[in-house]
């Protein structure tokens, strides 16, 4: 049984995504808000599968970048997969997903 705090995460310490069974469930039967979860993971996967870029930069020297988050990365990753895929990723009704809108 799932137990994460999210629907799905992304472990770049075993290369890994986890999800829950319902999660797994409607990713199977496309639904949209699945796949964007889905699609958020795989950005984390592709963008930051070492763990040294799973990193923000230093407030105090560079200021915040959203450019340099890498859940804003993932976002943006997954954002560009889900119109490819004919779907808007922001308009999917999703909570862990929406923070940078």
């Amino acid at each position: 049984e799932w137990r994460g705090i999210s629907n799905a995460s992304y472990d770049p310490k075993d290369l890994s995504i986890k999800m829950s069974e319902n999660l797994y469930q409607n990713l199977m039967q496309g639904k949209p808000l699945s796949v964007s979860v889905f699609a958020h993971e795989l950005g984390q996967y592709f963008l930051h599968h070492d763990l040294s870029t799973m990193h923000f930069a230093n407030i105090e020297v560079y200021g915040y970048c959203r450019e340099i988050d890498p859940e804003w990365q993932a976002d943006t990753f997954a954002a560009v997969l889900c119109s490819i895929m004919g779907f808007d990723f922001y308009n999917c009704d999703s909570e862990q997903l929406s923070l940078f809108k």
